[in-house]
């Protein structure tokens, strides 16, 4: 049987959980998700089955799984791989490259793939899992290669959570000697933010709807406060009319106090009055006018 690419088994499995790969040279590659590990989305690798078929080929290896992701959706999950995924990594001596892939989780398609890579100057940590076992935990140099890792990917996980993640891959690459690449599938592009890949129509179409209830929200929060603007204007205007019309009343009424107002004459007084009454029936007409106009 034909050889199938990464792509194909990956998109075999069920696409809404995460799984668990081990990739030799030349060879297809092959799931060896712990059981029962991916009941939720995270998978775990299954170290002793990894043990078995390194013992039949004594070659380094790739481990790969992806993200399930929805359409444009970044809840739990990034390209990135996360802290958990790097510690893994950088503890395995026998895995010279960890790649994770973007998977659609309603179409079951690969969107890209993010790989991330050991040189010859990163250095052994004298552990890998597989022979856990046969390993002493307690050795001083092992013991201080481990910390170094928890400390420097701590710092990886702090930017990345910032969304800093570009600052946060360039500082793990420099601190362990890694490379790392993005690689969008065919019709994908990656994110400026380098959070995921999409597909630009697709993008564009979103973004066109967004906007399109933005501007419609804003026309209709503009027509609001147009037409609260414009009541209480109207308000305004008809407040004003009757306060005049009842002052001017008490300017031209004797029976006012009797007394001159503000100490001017009745000469004075009078003529207040008409102005005021002038100024309500004015504001009244307008009032009349702006109402018959809605």
């Amino acid at each position: 049987m034909a050889k199938r690419k990464a792509k194909d088994v990956f998109e075999s499995a069920e696409k809404t959980k995460e799984h668990a790969y081990v990739i030799f040279p030349g060879e297809e590659m092959s799931e060896v998700t712990l059981e029962g590990s991916n009941s939720g989305k995270e998978a775990k690798f299954d170290f002793n089955q990894i043990r078995q078929l390194y013992e039949t080929r004594k070659r380094t290896y790739v481990t790969a799984h992806e993200h399930p992701m929805k359409s444009e959706e970044h809840t739990a999950y990034l390209t990135v791989p996360s802290i958990a995924d790097v510690r893994g990594f950088l503890l395995d001596d026998f895995a010279r490259m960890e790649v994770v892939a973007q998977r659609n989780s309603e179409t079951g398609k690969i969107e890209g793939y993010f790989c991330l890579r050991k040189t010859k100057k990163t250095k052994k940590v004298g552990y890998t899992p597989m022979y856990k076992d046969k390993i002493d935990r307690s050795n001083p140099e092992l013991r201080e290669n481990v910390k170094e890792i928890a400390q420097e990917t701590s710092k990886y996980d702090q930017l990345v959570k910032q969304n800093r993640i570009k600052e946060g891959i360039d500082n793990l690459a420099q601190q362990f000697h890694l490379r790392y690449k993005f690689l969008p599938a065919k019709g994908y592009k990656l994110d400026d933010r380098l959070t995921n890949f999409y597909e630009p129509a697709q993008r564009e179409e979103k973004e066109r709807k967004i906007r399109e209830e933005f501007e419609r929200g804003l026309r209709k929060q503009k027509g609001l406060d147009k037409l609260l603007g414009y009541n209480f204007g109207k308000m305004f205007i008809i407040t004003l009319s009757l306060v005049s019309f009842i002052i001017s009343l008490l300017f031209l009424s004797t029976n006012f106090t009797g007394y001159a107002v503000f100490n001017s004459g009745f000469k004075t007084s009078n003529i207040l009055g008409v102005i005021l009454i002038i100024l309500s029936f004015s504001l009244l007409f307008l009032y009349l006018k702006l109402k018959k106009s809605s």
